[in-house]
């Protein structure tokens, strides 16, 4: 099975951070925004050379108005701040991460969410382990969202997302990425790069495209785009091959 490597030199980071929310800032209790960066903080060592990129609703007054309580994490990551429109919800997500990801710089991307978080100390140096490995880092996930998704949170070499085009075009991302996998596989490549010593957990929080009564995910809609897909990674293949060459 093929793999393809790359000379990491070429990215201003090391890590980004992309993480979009909605009304969690100061949500009580177990979970939240400010949960979710606390434990990046604890648990990251190189803060000061990681970027965290948080997209931010222009109507969600609540965070916007709070935005104050986040200078702790500010002054220790390169943090920045993009605000845009709602669109329909979470349907939409796809989005966001798009939004996310073309500000990113860092040489893997990491999709991280208010209702996320980090378990593993030290989980950026064992990231940059794989410095040039194209691929997606399979991380542990204490808590399956589904069974039929096998990489819930992957640490995403940029380099897939930059010949790709973007980084989804659908809310099922997580399904989308490991589909993305499975057709490569069939082709004789390998993106899958396990690492079960990143642990992420999930708090389950009711998100406010259900509160607010916004129209429901299709997950199960992603496998319509298989030839897309399929597409998609023939391109990503080929212009891999061209440059190894």
């Amino acid at each position: 099975m093929k793999q393809f490597t790359i000379n990491p030199d070429q990215y201003n980071l090391p890590i980004s951070i992309i993480l979009p929310t909605r009304n969690r800032i100061s949500t009580s209790g177990d979970g939240g925004l400010i949960a979710a960066l606390e434990s990046l903080y604890i648990n990251t060592i190189n803060k000061e050379n990681t970027e965290i990129i948080l997209r931010i609703d222009d109507d969600d007054v609540n965070t916007l108005n709070n935005i104050h309580l986040l200078d702790k994490y500010d002054k220790a990551f390169k943090m920045k701040l993009l605000k845009g429109s709602r669109y329909g919800g979470y349907v939409d997500i796809w989005k966001f991460w798009n939004e996310l990801a073309e500000e990113a710089v860092g040489e893997f991307l990491v999709p991280f969410s208010d209702d996320t978080i980090m378990e593993t100390y030290g989980w950026d140096k064992i990231l940059m382990e794989h410095s040039g490995k194209i691929g997606f880092v399979k991380s542990s996930y204490t808590e399956s969202i589904s069974p039929d998704i096998n990489m819930v949170i992957p640490c995403i070499h940029s380099k897939i997302i930059e010949l790709q085009g973007y980084m989804s075009f659908h809310e099922a991302m997580a399904k989308h990425h490991d589909l993305f996998v499975e057709y490569a596989k069939e082709k004789g490549y390998n993106f899958i790069i396990e690492d079960d010593r990143i642990t992420f957990r999930h708090i389950g929080l009711q998100g406010e495209h259900v509160k607010d009564g916004l129209p429901p995910t299709d997950v199960g809609g992603i496998f319509r785009y298989r030839d897309k897909i399929e597409s998609d990674v023939q391109r990503v293949i080929n212009a891999l091959e061209v440059a190894n060459t």
